[in-house]
């Protein structure tokens, strides 16, 4: 059977909005004083990326780590770690200023909270722990 060349492998990120599933957008952020993109973030481990004021998500997310033996994250909040001169983050990704989405190695979104309506730390040990098949 021939391949269909028409058929796109995966969605492009700027259409998906970091639906977990989907591949991360890319944006140029400022990390360090540095202009980088936020691929440049991912490989690693896990990536936590919270909006402007999901902060709560960052620290959550370290806890949580701290607490899952064997699981490699990094945090980063936009306004603190990250700069974003654009104000583009939260809807590049499909959040609100209070979100954060959780992002594979391999640059694939594996969740997102599209607000801190959530309960952080409960919600992120959980997710840890499924992560981790316990």
């Amino acid at each position: 059977m021939a391949e269909d060349d028409h058929a796109a492998v995966h969605a492009d990120p700027r259409e998906t909005f970091g639906r977990p599933g989907s591949r991360a957008p890319h944006l140029w952020i400022e990390k360090d004083g540095k202009r980088i993109s936020t691929l440049d973030l991912f490989g690693a481990g896990f990536t936590l990326l919270a909006a402007r004021e999901g902060a709560a998500w960052s620290t959550a997310a370290r806890e949580a780590a701290s607490a899952a033996a064997g699981l490699s994250l990094d945090a980063y909040t936009f306004g603190r770690e990250l700069r974003d001169s654009e104000n583009g983050f939260a809807a590049a990704y499909g959040i609100t200023a209070t979100g954060a989405v959780l992002v594979r190695p391999d640059g694939f979104v594996a969740w997102r909270a599209k607000s801190a309506e959530m309960k952080s730390l409960d919600t992120l040990r959980g997710l840890f722990a499924r992560l981790q098949c316990k």
